[in-house]
């Protein structure tokens, strides 16, 4: 197993992506749990997930079939 060091989702976001590729939401929710905080944020459409690493930095993102969809300032991407 690779330990991967994360300290801002968002600009990690393709090694992540390519780190985790074929797992399931749960199993992605779980590996970012060890690496911070992991919080779901209520809304009325999906699910919705807020990242802290351990230095603070903040991500929110929701997944969409295999993608996980990132929320950034003023800005949606993949």
């Amino acid at each position: 197993m690779i330990y991967f060091h994360l300290i801002d989702l968002v600009s990690q976001r393709d090694a992540v992506r390519q780190h985790l590729k074929g797992w399931t939401a749960d199993d992605i929710l779980a590996w970012l749990a060890t690496r911070g905080q992991v919080s779901k944020i209520t809304t009325s459409g999906p699910d919705t997930f807020l990242f802290e690493s351990a230095i603070g930095c903040q991500a929110a993102f929701f997944f969409n079939g295999d993608d996980i969809v990132f929320i950034g300032d003023n800005t949606t991407f993949i």
